[in-house]
């Protein structure tokens, strides 16, 4: 039937894990239940310290969550990120958190 090859399909409209915008890369730890973005920051400075890039991978699993809350500080973040620039990351990181972004 049509209707089980769909639902036999891993992934098929149901949202599978590695589909889901907000799902943690292997080997970084869950994030609090609450999508506590104030957390997710606090997560990436010190992998921008260390130009780490897991540091993209988190930032890519919390985006929604992340321009939601911060706009367009978010998106200067994410795309510094992006372009592997983690020192300016990290001073919009802390200038964001300075600047009370993260209250």
């Amino acid at each position: 039937m049509p209707g089980e090859s769909a639902a036999a399909a891993p992934g098929l409209a149901t949202g599978s894990q590695g589909s889901a915008p907000d799902a943690v890369p292997a080997g970084l730890p869950d994030l609090p239940a609450n999508g506590d973005e104030v957390a997710v920051l606090a997560r990436l400075e010190p992998l921008l310290a260390c130009d780490d890039t897991a540091a993209g991978d988190l930032f890519e699993a919390n985006r929604v969550l992340l321009l939601a809350r911060f706009g367009s500080g978010a998106m200067k973040l994410g795309g510094q990120i992006a372009d592997f620039d983690y020192p300016a990351a990290l001073a919009t990181l802390r200038e964001m958190m300075e600047r009370g972004e993260t209250s």
